[in-house]
């Protein structure tokens, strides 16, 4: 994934928190713990969300904020009063089964 200025972002989650019939349409509010890193600074976090299981396809979504200074990412002092020092971030995604 990619943030405006080109630099990578990730996050690594091992498993979701809570019970999900992946065999039955329906919503979930989920959460994972993992990894997150930006501009190569990385911290632990809980990210929240929705997980909805629709005809066999599953999707996530999740928002949330993330502190400029969590990252060590300074903004430059021109245009400090223009940039927020506190980010929100909408992910979403669309999971497809891994072929062995």
């Amino acid at each position: 994934m990619r943030i405006r200025n080109g630099r990578r972002y990730r996050f690594i989650g091992t498993k979701v928190d809570q019970a999900v019939d992946y065999t039955q349409n329906g919503t979930y509010e989920v959460s994972t713990t993992g990894a997150f890193t930006i501009h190569g600074v990385t911290q632990n976090r809980t990210l929240k969300g929705q997980l909805i299981v629709k005809d066999k396809a599953i999707s996530i979504s999740s928002d949330f904020e993330v502190a400029l200074t969590d990252h060590k990412i300074e903004v430059p002092k021109i245009v400090f009063m223009k940039i927020a020092q506190v980010i929100k971030v909408k992910a979403r995604y669309q999971l497809t089964p891994y072929n062995r």
